[in-house]
C-alpha cells in the first residue's frame, strides 16, 4: 500500500510538460475517462489540450461518451474532427456550431440532407484551413450546388462523385490546395479566376456531362496555378488543350491520367508544352487505350517515335508502351512508371520505350504477375522489378494443365526475391513445390494463400524443411476459403509451425465454422498474437448469426480467461494530423521520423521530400542515419538541396563524405550556407558538373577570404558563369567578392582546365537569367556583363574599393532583357554620373533599388535622383553618408513634390545625427518606406523626420537590424515597424534616462528580480511596456554594452520569447553571469540552445578553470557553443587541450563544440602533433563516461580539424 501511494505522488508531481507529452501517445477518451475530474489542475490541464477527435470505425458506447460528456465541455478545445455520416449524428447529435476553434474537417459518406445542413456552419469556423467532404456513394442528385464562403479554407478535398456547380459572390482567397472530383471542364479557368485566385495545386476529376446554361462566365486571363493533376480523364485531348491548359502559363508539374488514343500522339504534346508551358519543370502522362487502336507492332512503333524528338530528350522525358495479352487495353506512360503498383504477365507482357538504360519500374513496390502457359519466353527486362516488395501471384493453369518447369526460375529473372516481404497466392493450381521460394526470401514476413494451397504446398505442415522456414520467416499469415474445419491434423499443428506470428487472419466460406475454428487455435494463439481478423466469405447469412457469435466469442474469452486479447480496429493517423505534427518540428525531424518508411507519408510529407533542408542541431549519430538510410531512400525525389554549416561547421564535408559526392539527378535548386571559400570551390568542382542544376545560391563566411579569393575565385567563376549547362539563376553573398579587373575572360572561357566552351559560342548557349554577385568595383561589373548579356535579374553589392580603380564604363552591349537591378555599394566614392551612365544600358529596366553609403550629396536630392528613375514602375532605395544633413534634406522637401508622392506613391524617411564637437561623427540615412531591404542598420540616431501613421506600412522585408550608438528611445519606433526581424545585432545601445519610463514604470522596474519567477514573465511586461513582442527572434548578437549597463538587454531579452541563439563577447558575457539580479539568467538558461563567445584577451588555464563552469551552469541547456580565441592568444594547443577537457568534464546536453582559432594558422601544432587522434586523447582525459567506449569515438564522433578551427560533433 505504502508503494501504491509513493507512485501516485511521483506521478502527481510531474510538470505539466510532462503530462502533455504522455497525453500525446492516449486516445482522448481514454485521457478524459482516466484524469478529468480527478482535481482542479488536471482538469484544467486537459481543457488547455488542443484535441483532435476520430469517430470513424467507433463503437456507439465511445460514441455515446463523446457526445453526452466531452463536447459539452471540451468542444472549444476541438481543432480536428474526423467522423462518418451515419445515423444522422452530424445533424441530430454534433452541434457543430460548437467547434470554434476548428482547423480540420473530414466527413466520410456524407449524405445530400447533410451536405446541406452544415454548409452553413463552414464559413463561421474562421480557423478551419482543411476540409475533406467525402460524398455517400448513395447519393441519388445528379449536381450538388456549393455557394458558401470559406476564406481561412488552404486544403480542401471534395470528394463527391457528382457533379459540383459553385455559385455565388465568395472567393476563396487563401485556397492552395484543391481535390475535386465531378467539375465540369468548361467552368475550370472561370472558377480557378473567380473563386481560387490564390491557388497553386489542383488535383481535378471531370464530369462532361453538363447544362450549357449554368456554366461560368469565360475569361481570356491567365491563372498562376503551379501544380496540375488530372485523374481518369475520359475528355477528347483539343478539348483539354483549348479549355484549360493553354491558359496556364506558370504550371510547373503537369500529370494527366487518361482513357484514348488522342492523348499517345506525341507531337501534339510536344507542340503543346513548348508553346504553352515556359515554366514546366515535370511532365507525367499516363494514358490507355483499346489494343485495337495500336494492334501493330508497326503502328505502335510510329507512336513511341513521336515521343522520342529532341524536345523530349532534352527535357529527360521518356516514355513507353506496356501490353500483354491478358489485357484488351495498351498503357503509355511516362518512364520512370509513377505508379507503384502494376499487373504484369510473367511471359506475354512487351514493353517499347525511347530510352534504354533507365529502370522503369522504379517505383513499384507491389506487382501482381499473372502466370499462364505461353509459347514465348520472358519479353520483360531482366530485374526490371527489383524494388517489388509485395508480391501477387495470380495463377490461370487449368487443372490438367501441365505447368512451365522453370516457372520460379523465370520469376526470379524478374525480381529480386531478397528484397520481398509479403507473398501472396490467389488462385489454384500452384505447383506443389512453391514454398520452395522461401529458401530465398531472407526479409519475408507476410504469407497469404488459400486453405487448399496451404495444404498442398506444405503436404498438411507436415514439410519439416518448409515448416521451419515457415516458423522462422511469417509474421503475419492470411488463410482464405476455409471450407474444411474438420481437418483437426492441420489446425492442431498451426500454433506450432506459425510460433512467432503478429497478425492472424482467417477467412471461411461457412460462419457455422467460426465457433469450431476458434476452439481449435484461438486458446493457443492467443498468447502470441497482437491481432485476429475474422471474415465470412458468404454473404447470404444474416447479421445475426455474426451477432449471436460476438456474445459466444466474448463468453469465451472470459471463460478462459483471455480478456486480455486486443479486439480493436488498428487506424492509421490521419493526414491532417501529420500535417499539424510536421508545423511543430524542424524539417530534419520529419525526415528522421517519416521519411522513407512507406508510400503514404511520403505523399504526405511530400514537400519536405521534394524541399530537404539540412541545418538543425542533432546528434552525429542521427545526421548518419539520415545520410545513410533515409535520404537514399527519397534520393530521386529530391528538388532543392539546403545545407547550412551554420549551426554544424561540418555538415558539408560529411554531407560529402557520405554521398558518394554526387547530387540528386532530379535535383533544380541548390543553396549553401556558411562555406569558405575552399568548400565551395570543392563543392561545385566536384559535384556541378554532374547535375541539371537550374538555382544555386551560396553564401560564404571565410576569415581570410582575399587570400583564398586568390586561390579559388578565378576557378569558381569559370565554372559558374560560363561552363555550367543548366543554370539559370546564380545568387553569391557573402564574404566572397570577386575581383574581375585584372582578369581576362577570354582565359575565363577558354580554359584547358574544365570543360570549357569556346568564346565564340557563350552568347548562344548561356542561359543563365539571374545573377546575384558580391564585386570588388564597377570596373569587375562591366567586365562580367560583357559576356552576360541575357540576364533578366542582377543584384550586385560593390566593395569599398575606394578610388584606386578607374570608373569608366568599359563598353557592353546593351542589356535588353535586364528587367530587374539592386545595387548595393559600400565605396564611398562612387558618383551620381557613374550609376546614371551605367543605366543607360539598360534600356528596359522596371524595377531598381540603390542600398548606397557614399560621399556624393547628389543622391539625396530628390529632384535630380528623379532624373534617374522617372520611367521606371518600381524604385526603392536606401542611402547614408558620414557627413551633416542640410535643412532641405532633413525635411525631405526635395522628395515631398507631386512627382513622389502623387505620381509614383514613392514615400520616404529619413534621419540622422549632428556633433558639433566631432565633424567625423555626423550621419545622415534616407530611405524608402516600407524599408525595401532585408538588412536595416539604425546608426546613431538622434533625429527622425518620418511619415504619418496612415502611410507608414510595416518593414515586413526586413530580417535583420543592427542598432548601434543610439538610445533605446530612438530605436523602438524601428522596432514596432519590423515584425518579422529574426536577428537583432547590439552595440551600444543606452537607456535614454531623460525620456525613458514613466514615475510608475520607473517604480516597477526597481522591484527586487529575485520575486519574480520564470512563470510570471507577463506579469513583467509593464517593464518592458514601450518594447513591442518580438515573436519571430531567434538571434541575438551582443557587440558592446554600454559601460556594461545590461537595462536594455535585459528589456529586450523579455520580449523575444522564441530567441533559442547568442552571440556576445566575454567580457559582456561576465557581466551577465555575475549580475545580482537571477531573473535574466534564468530566462537565458531556459531559452538558449546555441552560445557563441567571442574572446577579448588571451585566456589562461585559470581562467578556463574557473569561467567554464560558470558559462555551463548558466547556460546548462545549449547543444552548440562555440568559442573564439583572441588574436593575442599564446600556447593554443594547450589552451584547446583545456577548453575541451573542461567543457566535457560535466554532463551537459552539448552536441556541437566549435574552436575557432585567431588566424589561418592557429592550429597547425595540433595537426602537427598527431590531429585528431591527439584532439581523441583529450576526449578521453575529460573522464566523460561516453568517451570511454572506444566505439562510442568511433561510430558516435566527428571530428573536423583544419589550421583555422577544430568542430567536435557528438
Amino acid at each position: 500500500m505504502f508503494s501504491n501511494q509513493k507512485h501516485i505522488s511521483k506521478f502527481d508531481i510531474l510538470p505539466n510538460e510532462i503530462l502533455l507529452e504522455i497525453f500525446e501517445y492516449l486516445p482522448t477518451v481514454n485521457i478524459f475517462e482516466t484524469f478529468f475530474y480527478l482535481n482542479q489542475r488536471y482538469n484544467r490541464l486537459l481543457l488547455s489540450i488542443r484535441l483532435r477527435i476520430d469517430l470513424l470505425n467507433i463503437s456507439k458506447q465511445v460514441f455515446d461518451y463523446y457526445n453526452y460528456f466531452l463536447f459539452p465541455i471540451a468542444s472549444q478545445c476541438i481543432i480536428s474532427l474526423r467522423c462518418e455520416d451515419v445515423f444522422d449524428r452530424l445533424i441530430h447529435h454534433i452541434h457543430l456550431s460548437n467547434f470554434i476553434s476548428l482547423e480540420y474537417l473530414t466527413i466520410t459518406n456524407i449524405k445530400k440532407s447533410t451536405l446541406q445542413y452544415i454548409i452553413p456552419y463552414l464559413n463561421k469556423f474562421t480557423n478551419l484551413i482543411y476540409l475533406n467532404l467525402q460524398i455517400s456513394t448513395e447519393l441519388s442528385t445528379t449536381e450538388l450546388y456549393f455557394q458558401e464562403s470559406m476564406s481561412s479554407i488552404e486544403k480542401c478535398i471534395l470528394n463527391f462523385n457528382k457533379r459540383i456547380i459553385i455559385e455565388g459572390d465568395q472567393c476563396y482567397s487563401n485556397l492552395k490546395y484543391l481535390t475535386i472530383n465531378q467539375y465540369h471542364i468548361n467552368d475550370l479557368l472561370s472558377f480557378l479566376h473567380i473563386y481560387t485566385p490564390q491557388l497553386r495545386h489542383l488535383t481535378i476529376t471531370f464530369n462532361d456531362e453538363y447544362n450549357s446554361k449554368k456554366l461560368l462566365p469565360k475569361t481570356e486571363n491567365k491563372h498562376h496555378l503551379e501544380s496540375l493533376i488530372i485523374k481518369q480523364c475520359r475528355i477528347p485531348f483539343d478539348r483539354i488543350e483549348q479549355l484549360i491548359l493553354i491558359s496556364l502559363p506558370y504550371l510547373k508539374r503537369l500529370q494527366i491520367n487518361a482513357i484514348g488514343i488522342d492523348y499517345a500522339d506525341g507531337r501534339q504534346w510536344e507542340r503543346l508544352l513548348s508553346t504553352y508551358f515556359p515554366c514546366l519543370i515535370k511532365f507525367t502522362l499516363h494514358t490507355t487505350f483499346p489494343e485495337e487502336d495500336a494492334s501493330t507492332p508497326t503502328l505502335r512503333t510510329q507512336l513511341l517515335k513521336t515521343f522520342e524528338t529532341r524536345y523530349f530528350l532534352s527535357h529527360n522525358w521518356y516514355f513507353a508502351f506496356l501490353h500483354h495479352s491478358l489485357s484488351p487495353t495498351i498503357d503509355l506512360f511516362s518512364l520512370p512508371l509513377l505508379n507503384n503498383k502494376i499487373h504484369a504477365n510473367l511471359y506475354d507482357t512487351y514493353i517499347e520505350k525511347t530510352i534504354n538504360d533507365i529502370n522503369i519500374f522504379e517505383n513499384v513496390n507491389e506487382l501482381s504477375l499473372f502466370l499462364a502457359n505461353s509459347n514465348e519466353n520472358l519479353k520483360l527486362p531482366k530485374s526490371c522489378f527489383f524494388n517489388v516488395k509485395n508480391l501477387k501471384l495470380i495463377s490461370r493453369f487449368r487443372h490438367d494443365e501441365r505447368q512451365p518447369r522453370l516457372l520460379f526460375v523465370d520469376i526470379s529473372h524478374l525480381i529480386i526475391f531478397s528484397n520481398l516481404e509479403s507473398i501472396e497466392f490467389i488462385g489454384n493450381n500452384f505447383p506443389s513445390s512453391s514454398l520452395v521460394l522461401l529458401d530465398y526470401t531472407t526479409k519475408l514476413q507476410s504469407l497469404s494463400l488459400s486453405f487448399s494451397n496451404l495444404i498442398q504446398m506444405t503436404k498438411t505442415l507436415s514439410d519439416q524443411h518448409i515448416c521451419q522456414q515457415l516458423t522462422r520467416l511469417i509474421k503475419h499469415l492470411k488463410i482464405t476459403s476455409i471450407n474444411d474445419v474438420n481437418n483437426f491434423v492441420l489446425f492442431e499443428r498451426l500454433p506450432l509451425v506459425f510460433s512467432h506470428l503478429a497478425s492472424l487472419s482467417l477467412s471461411l466460406v461457412n460462419p457455422k465454422d467460426l465457433y469450431t475454428l476458434m476452439i481449435l487455435i484461438l486458446q493457443k494463439m492467443a498468447p502470441i498474437l497482437k491481432t485476429m481478423n475474422l471474415f465470412v466469405e458468404a454473404h447470404m447469412y444474416g447479421v445475426g448469426i455474426l451477432n449471436d457469435f460476438m456474445s459466444w466469442l466474448i463468453g469465451y474469452l472470459h471463460l478462459h480467461e483471455l480478456e486480455k486479447v486486443d479486439m480493436s480496429f488498428e487506424r492509421s493517423f490521419p493526414d491532417e494530423i501529420i500535417l499539424e505534427i510536421c508545423r511543430y518540428l524542424h524539417p530534419i525531424d520529419i525526415l528522421l521520423s517519416f521519411g522513407g518508411l512507406n508510400y503514404r507519408l511520403n505523399q504526405t510529407i511530400s514537400d519536405f521530400i521534394y524541399h530537404v533542408h539540412l541545418s538543425s542541431i542533432i546528434s552525429y549519430e542521427n545526421y548518419l542515419h539520415l545520410l545513410r538510410i533515409i535520404l537514399p531512400s527519397i534520393w530521386s525525389l529530391i528538388q532543392s538541396l539546403k545545407i547550412s554549416n551554420c549551426q554544424v561547421p561540418c555538415l558539408t564535408k560529411l554531407f560529402l563524405d557520405n554521398t558518394d559526392n554526387i547530387l540528386p539527378l532530379n535535383l533544380k535548386k541548390l543553396s549553401l550556407f556558411h562555406l569558405n571559400t575552399n568548400e565551395i570551390y570543392n563543392f561545385i568542382n566536384r559535384l556541378m558538373n554532374k547535375t541539371i542544376i537550374e538555382e544555386l545560391i551560396i553564401e560564404c563566411s571565410d576569415i581570410d577570404f582575399a587570400k583564398q579569393q586568390e586561390l579559388y575565385g578565378f576557378k569558381m567563376a569559370q565554372m559558374l558563369f560560363f561552363h555550367h549547362p543548366t543554370l539559370k539563376s546564380i545568387e553569391l553573398r557573402g564574404d566572397i567578392v570577386f575581383d574581375l579587373s585584372h582578369l581576362s575572360f577570354l582565359s575565363l572561357s577558354n580554359s584547358n582546365d574544365s570543360d570549357s566552351l569556346n568564346i565564340i559560342n557563350i552568347d548562344q548557349l548561356c542561359i543563365l537569367r539571374r545573377l546575384t554577385i558580391p564585386l570588388q568595383s564597377l570596373s569587375s561589373l562591366h567586365l562580367l556583363l560583357i559576356y552576360q548579356s541575357h540576364l533578366e535579374y542582377l543584384n550586385v553589392h560593390i566593395g569599398d574599393a575606394k578610388s584606386i580603380y578607374d570608373y569608366k564604363i568599359t563598353p557592353f552591349p546593351p542589356l535588353l532583357n535586364l528587367q530587374e537591378f539592386h545595387f548595393r555599394s559600400d565605396d564611398l566614392s562612387i558618383k551620381f554620373e557613374n550609376l546614371f551612365e551605367l543605366l543607360t544600358y539598360f534600356p528596359n529596366l522596371k524595377s531598381l533599388s540603390l542600398n548606397l553609403t557614399t560621399e556624393c550629396r547628389l543622391f539625396f536630392d530628390g529632384n535630380i535622383l528623379q532624373t534617374l528613375v522617372h520611367r521606371l514602375d518600381s524604385f526603392q532605395f536606401s542611402i547614408a553618408r558620414f557627413l551633416q544633413p542640410t535643412y532641405e534634406e532633413q525635411t525631405l522637401s526635395t522628395f515631398y513634390t507631386p512627382f513622389w508622392l502623387d505620381t509614383k506613391k514613392w514615400y520616404t524617411q529619413c534621419y540622422w545625427h549632428i556633433d558639433e564637437e566631432n565633424l567625423d561623427s555626423d550621419y545622415f540615412h534616407i530611405y524608402s518606406v516600407p524599408y525595401p531591404f532585408s538588412n536595416f542598420d539604425i546608426y546613431k540616431c538622434t533625429n527622425e523626420n518620418l511619415l504619418s501613421k496612415d502611410k507608414l506600412k510595416s518593414f515586413t522585408k526586413v530580417k535583420r537590424l543592427d542598432l548601434s550608438e543610439t538610445s533605446d528611445i530612438n530605436i523602438i519606433p524601428f522596432l514596432k515597424h519590423c515584425p518579422y526581424v529574426h536577428t537583432i545585432c547590439l552595440n551600444d545601445i543606452y537607456d535614454d534616462e531623460e525620456n525613458y519610463g514613466t514615475d510608475e514604470e520607473e517604480d516597477i522596474t526597481d522591484q527586487n528580480d529575485e520575486n519574480i519567477s520564470i512563470n510570471d514573465i507577463q506579469s513583467t511586461y509593464s517593464y518592458q511596456s514601450t518594447l513591442p513582442i518580438l515573436s519571430y527572434v531567434r538571434y541575438l548578437i551582443l557587440l558592446a554594452l554600454p559601460e556594461h549597463d545590461l537595462e536594455f538587454f535585459e528589456r529586450l531579452v523579455y520580449v523575444t520569447p522564441n530567441l533559442n541563439r547568442l552571440s556576445v563577447f566575454f567580457d559582456d558575457l561576465l557581466e551577465i553571469i555575475h549580475i545580482p539580479q537571477q531573473n535574466l539568467c534564468k530566462i537565458l538558461q531556459n531559452r538558449i540552445y546555441q552560445l557563441e563567445i567571442n574572446l577579448d584577451y588571451s585566456w589562461s588555464s585559470v581562467d578556463i578553470r574557473r569561467d567554464i563552469p560558470k558559462i555551463l551552469r548558466i547556460f546548462s541547456n545549449i547543444t552548440s557553443l562555440t568559442i573564439s580565441l583572441h588574436s593575442s592568444q599564446k600556447r593554443s594547443s594547450i589552451i584547446v587541450k583545456e577548453i575541451i577537457i573542461h567543457l566535457l568534464k560535466y554532463q551537459t546536453n552539448l552536441i556541437c563544440i566549435n574552436i575557432d582559432g585567431d588566424s589561418i594558422i592557429a592550429f597547425e601544432q595540433i595537426l602537427k602533433q598527431g590531429g585528431i587522434d591527439l584532439i581523441k586523447t583529450w576526449l578521453i582525459l575529460s573522464d566523460n563516461d561516453r568517451f570511454k567506449c572506444q566505439d562510442y569515438l568511433k561510430n558516435s564522433t566527428f571530428i573536423e580539424l583544419n589550421s583555422s578551427s577544430i568542430t567536435i560533433w557528438l
